[in-house]
């Protein structure tokens, strides 16, 4: 399997990157970039999405721009304070899956790799 280039938007230089670097480094590699610098063409270049809904105010907006601009990327939304609806309205827009952040690379680790098996082969 090729590694998985993944971009995380939001949280960019912050503690969480690191954390989330080490839970996906056994699939690949991670970039970040901030929402603001995020364009149609950054997603093309990437597999798998992780917003930070910490830091993105509209995450389906978001989620909308990434499949634009990269219908094949898969979009993980990762938040501090899950709630019903915006789960509801983040997989809507097409995320494959809404966590809990957590600061346990393991339990990140699971997270992604159970968010990797919900995507159907080619």
């Amino acid at each position: 399997m090729a590694p998985i280039r993944f971009l995380l938007i939001g949280a960019h230089g912050n503690f969480w990157q690191r954390v989330l670097a080490q839970a996906v480094q056994p699939f690949g590699s991670l970039a970040a970039t901030e929402v603001d610098d995020l364009l149609p063409s950054t997603a093309a270049q990437y597999d798998f999405v992780v917003v930070d809904a910490a830091f993105v105010e509209n995450v389906p907006a978001v989620i909308r721009q990434v499949r634009r601009g990269n219908p094949q990327a898969r979009v993980l939304v990762i938040t501090l304070s899950p709630t019903w609806k915006r789960a509801r309205d983040a997989l809507k827009a097409g995320a494959v899956d809404y966590i809990k952040k957590s600061l346990d690379v393991a339990k990140v680790r699971e997270e992604v790799q159970s968010a990797l098996d919900k995507i159907p082969p080619p």
